[in-house]
């Protein structure tokens, strides 16, 4: 059941930020707008957030060392990647400062 919300949060992402926007580096493109609605009204970074919705139960349903590893590298990654994500939106839009202090990072009212 999380996977799916995973999955259907996902969706929704791509299709809030237009199909053809998408960017699978965390480099903005040049064309690149803020998008500040759908599920990025609540969260800065909801595909990180569904790949995680997605991976987690995979390693609690059947729990081993590698899976576990694998997920802390994933989300060390994301983390990582996250971060400078932040950076470059931050000199890409004016208006980022000011969308960051009214959204979470990742987690809807937590991070």
């Amino acid at each position: 059941m999380v996977q799916i919300l995973g999955v259907l949060l996902g969706l929704w992402s791509l299709h809030t930020m237009h199909w053809g926007k998408f960017n699978i580096t965390p480099d903005p493109r040049p064309d690149a707008m803020l998008v500040q609605v759908g599920p990025y009204a609540f969260i800065r970074h909801p595909m990180y957030l569904s790949i995680g919705l997605f991976f987690v139960p995979l390693v609690i349903s059947e729990p081993t060392v590698e899976r576990w590893v694998i997920l802390m590298m994933l989300c060390v990654d994301l983390l990582i990647k996250l971060h400078y994500e932040e950076q470059l939106l931050r000199q890409k839009f004016e208006h980022y400062a000011h969308y960051s202090t009214k959204t979470h990072k990742l987690i809807p009212f937590v991070f």
